[in-house]
């Protein structure tokens, strides 16, 4: 497991690897939206999802490992969640950017969610497909995958219907269930990891959000 030690602290390469790819992805979706009139609540919008994140991420550990941080309540600030907090942290931002994000279009939100989740995720796989030893093969696919899909809509000068968006969003799902079956060495939650939980739940919402938005454009 690969560590960087930053003074009294050692912190998983991953970990930074993640950081750079939020922040890439939060200057890819400044220049992609500079010109809008909505930029600026937006990117607001969107570094205060990011700050929760965050947080939920770090006391996410005292949900997950309570005995932990009632011992030594300091190790909320040399520990985090994990995996499994992070996904908690993803699910609250999510919650969090369209919550309070509802006075701005609704496709608009959806259209820079997606395209900061796969910046953040194509840069994040890449990076570890090429620093990090462990599991070089899914970094590769996964991040190629994600830097496709924003390759392929730069290229189009198009950002995708909403349909689009969920269609790719499943796909995506089902390619992590399919190769998380092999690399997974975490604890089952009924049968499932909690990210293959977490993958399912997001193709399920995909799919019934993809079916309205279908609908909605046969009736128009």
């Amino acid at each position: 497991m690969d560590i960087i030690q930053i003074g009294s602290m050692a912190v998983l390469l991953k970990w930074i690897l993640l950081g750079i790819a939020v922040l890439l992805g939060v200057i890819y979706i400044k220049l992609w939206r500079r010109d809008d009139n909505e930029s600026k609540p937006l990117l607001e919008l969107l570094t205060n999802s990011l700050i929760l994140a965050f947080f939920v991420w770090k006391g996410s550990l005292f949900l997950l490992e309570p005995t932990i941080v009632l011992k030594s309540p300091l190790s909320l600030l040399y520990f985090t969640g994990g995996n499994n907090g992070l996904i908690i942290a993803i699910i609250a931002s999510i919650f969090y950017f369209f919550k309070k994000g509802r006075m701005l279009r609704l496709s608009y939100l959806i259209q820079t969610a997606f395209f900061f989740s796969f910046v953040v995720l194509g840069v994040y796989h890449i990076l570890s497909a090429i620093l990090v030893e462990e599991l070089r093969l899914y970094h590769t696919i996964i991040g190629a995958y994600s830097l496709l899909v924003i390759l392929y809509n730069q290229l189009r000068k198009f950002f995708g219907t909403t349909s689009e968006i969920y269609t790719t969003t499943i796909l995506f799902g089902f390619l992590n269930i399919i190769a998380s079956f092999y690399i997974t060495k975490n604890d089952h939650l009924y049968l499932f990891t909690f990210q293959q939980w977490f993958y399912i739940a997001l193709i399920l919402v995909s799919l019934i959000y993809w079916n309205k938005e279908r609908k909605n454009e046969e009736s128009c």
